[in-house]
């Protein structure tokens, strides 16, 4: 599966089970930037990643972060545990740290 298609599969998940636009935005090389509130969105990522291109350095970390999340909440659910979305957000963030090198979407 393309990275891309992966990323979409992700974020349909972890809008489903009911991420926040701020958890969404904490994954983003943005974090934190004034700029991310309105431009960083499940529609707005969902519409910039269909378009199928190669990802560039940053956008990989936020398909690698947003997958983290989803798989490590996907095995939580089949192990019976507690899955606690914002914790993982946190271990996706701090497991794989931005080197914020070029600003895209």
């Amino acid at each position: 599966m393309k990275k891309n298609d992966q990323l979409l599969e992700d974020i349909a998940y972890l809008e489903s089970i009911g991420m926040t636009l701020d958890q969404l935005r904490s994954l983003h090389h943005w974090a934190g930037r004034p700029s991310s509130e309105g431009r960083v969105t499940f529609n707005s990522a969902r519409d910039y990643f269909r378009r199928g291109q190669e990802l560039g350095v940053n956008n990989s970390l936020f398909a690698d972060r947003l997958n983290f999340v989803a798989k490590a909440h996907t095995q939580d659910v089949a192990d019976a545990r507690t899955a606690n979305i914002g914790d993982l957000v946190e271990h996706a963030v701090r497991e794989l740290p931005s080197n914020d090198v070029e600003p895209t979407l």
